[in-house]
C-alpha cells in the first residue's frame, strides 16, 4: 500500500469471527509471496477476534487442521497495556481491529488518531450500515470534520471500501439462490437500505419471476397464516 511506502499506518477493520482470521491468512500469503515485507510489524486487536482465533489455531481455519500455521510473522496480539505505544509509533505497520463498521470496539481508539494522517490508510473490509462511524466516514470529503464517539476529527486519512470480506451475499448470488427454487410465491426484501432494496426487488421480479415480491420495512407488514403469507 502507499501509505506503507510513505511510513503510514494501515488500520484495517475486520469482523470478529470468520473475517479477521481470513484477512490474518491473506497477510500471511502477501509475506510468503514477498507482497508484504516481514518487517513490517502486523497488530491484532479486539479481544473477541484473538479468543475466535485461538479457536481457528486449534481446529484449524475453514475446519481444516492442516491450516493451523496461518497467522503472519512479525504479528502481535494488542491488550490495553500495549496499544498506547501503538498509537504512539510514527514507523510503518499494519494494525487489524474490530469492529468492522467502526462504531465499537478498539476501532474507536484507532481511528481518531489515524483519521487525521494523511500517509494513512482506513480500510473498512465489509459493509457498513447506515448510522454506523464507517459510513459516516464513507460519505465525508477530505477535510471534513467526522464525529468519533463524542470526538471531532477531520479526515484526512485515506479511506477505502473494499467489502471483500463482507457477510452479506452479493446480488447475483441471491439470484442464483432463488432461482434454484421452483414455483416461488414471494419474496420478502427484508435487509439494507430503502433504495437498495427496491432495486435488488425489481431485479427478483424480473429475473427469477415469483408470484410477487415484498419490502419489508415499510408502512404495510406481512401475516403469515395457514393460508400463506
Amino acid at each position: 500500500a502507499s501509505c506503507l511506502n510513505n511510513d503510514g499506518t494501515a488500520v484495517v477493520l475486520a469482523f470478529s469471527l470468520g473475517r479477521a482470521q481470513e484477512i490474518l491468512y491473506k497477510v500471511n500469503c502477501m509475506q510468503d509471496s514477498g507482497r508484504l515485507a516481514t518487517d513490517i510489524p502486523v497488530y491484532f486487536d479486539g479481544k473477541l477476534a484473538m479468543k475466535y482465533t485461538e479457536l481457528y489455531i486449534k481446529d484449524g481455519l475453514d475446519n481444516k487442521p492442516e491450516m493451523r500455521d496461518f497467522l503472519p510473522k512479525n504479528l502481535r496480539y494488542v491488550d490495553k497495556m500495549l496499544r498506547p505505544s501503538v498509537l504512539r509509533s510514527t514507523s510503518k505497520k499494519i494494525i487489524l481491529t474490530t469492529s468492522g463498521m467502526g462504531s465499537y470496539g478498539p476501532a474507536q481508539v484507532y481511528i481518531p488518531e489515524y483519521i487525521t494522517r494523511k500517509n494513512c490508510l482506513i480500510q473498512f473490509t465489509g459493509y457498513c450500515a447506515e448510522g454506523t462511524l464507517g459510513y459516516r466516514l464513507k460519505t465525508a470529503k477530505q477535510g471534513d470534520s467526522v464525529e468519533i464517539g463524542g470526538l471531532v476529527a477531520k479526515k484526512y486519512a485515506q479511506v477505502e471500501y473494499t467489502t471483500e470480506y463482507s457477510a452479506h451475499a452479493k446480488a447475483n448470488e441471491m439470484i442464483d439462490f432463488l432461482k434454484q427454487f421452483r414455483n416461488l410465491k414471494l419474496v420478502l426484501v427484508n435487509h439494507g437500505q430503502y433504495e437498495v432494496k427496491k432495486k435488488f426487488a425489481e431485479r427478483i421480479f424480473d429475473e427469477v419471476q415469483p408470484k410477487s415480491v415484498g419490502i419489508l420495512g415499510e408502512d404495510y407488514f406481512f401475516r403469515v397464516n395457514p393460508y400463506g403469507l
